[in-house]
């Protein structure tokens, strides 16, 4: 009975890496669709929000907040890079071994965590701007 207890650690720290380095190569298509969903879905949630930012940017003495542009700005970045990568990935000459989709697949799932997020962050904004105090003239 022992034995079992010991093999836990073994298992947690040596085969469940080697079982997630392999499903990047299994699992290839599945990351690349994956991340085209979500970088559409984060698109929508950016072309959502930019008429309410573009409305209030509108009214005098409005200004976007800070974390609101930030958000932005991060998510142009990602979702630039994101379509660069797909578009690579479909002008990429295809491979016989199935090992040359590691690193693609790899890429696609780590981009696809971080779309997560920013989907999430682009949830949690209460107020997009702030009012300015009125200058004098």
């Amino acid at each position: 009975m022992e034995s079992v207890g010991l093999l836990a650690p073994v298992v947690n720290h040596a085969i469940n890496p080697v079982l997630r380095q392999l499903g990047y190569l299994i699992k290839y298509k599945s990351n690349v669709q994956n991340l085209e969903t979500q970088t559409t879905e984060l698109l929508h949630a950016k072309e959502r929000l930019q008429p309410d930012i573009d409305e209030e940017l509108r009214t005098v003495g409005q200004k976007t907040k800070a974390d609101v542009e930030e958000w932005l700005t991060k998510v142009n970045k990602i979702i630039d890079e994101a379509h660069q990568f797909l578009e690579d990935e479909r002008q990429a000459k295809k491979c016989l071994n199935g090992f040359c989709r590691y690193h693609p697949s790899r890429k696609a799932a780590k981009r696809s965590q971080k779309i997560m997020v920013e989907l999430q962050k682009g949830k949690e904004f209460p107020r997009l701007i702030y009012s300015t105090p009125l200058q004098d003239i």
